[in-house]
């Protein structure tokens, strides 16, 4: 092995080590680097979206002369807000209609998971206990 991918890998293996041992600083510090960076990442997702129809759109618009970019950025922002109002406008009440439905139930579900639950651990502990006696009595013998 080379000296020097022996010393990447104690390097790697020392940050892993204090990584371990410092987790709580860690898990902020990548907190505080994602809360940086999220609005880049959100922005540039959205970016890519917009130019998808964007692109489409311009090669519709082959005809204008002018303002053909400014004119297919406007017909993509204001399809891509339509798309979502429909969207919102269809999934929201069936959404909230499913909730209703879940809750409405739940508490049975609840109930009869908490039976089984009973059932099988009584069923379980006579088991064991049964098994337990029986070593018992051969070691006694």
């Amino acid at each position: 092995m080379k000296k020097r991918n022996l010393w990447i890998y104690i390097f790697g293996i020392t940050i892993i080590i204090i990584g371990l041992i410092k987790l709580d600083t860690l898990i902020s510090m990548v907190s505080i680097l994602w809360n940086a960076c999220r609005v880049l990442v959100f922005g540039a997702m959205m970016a890519f979206v917009i130019n998808l129809v964007m692109a489409k759109i311009e090669k519709r618009l082959g005809f204008m002369k002018k303002g053909k970019r400014a004119t297919s950025l406007l017909l993509s922002l204001i399809l891509i807000f339509l798309f979502v109002y429909f969207l919102i406008t269809l999934v929201v009440p069936s959404l909230s209609e499913a909730i209703g439905v879940i809750v409405a139930v739940l508490p049975k579900y609840f109930e009869n998971t908490q039976k089984f639950l009973v059932n099988l651990f009584k069923n379980i502990r006579c088991e064991y206990f049964g098994i337990i006696h029986s070593l018992r009595n051969l070691l006694i013998t």
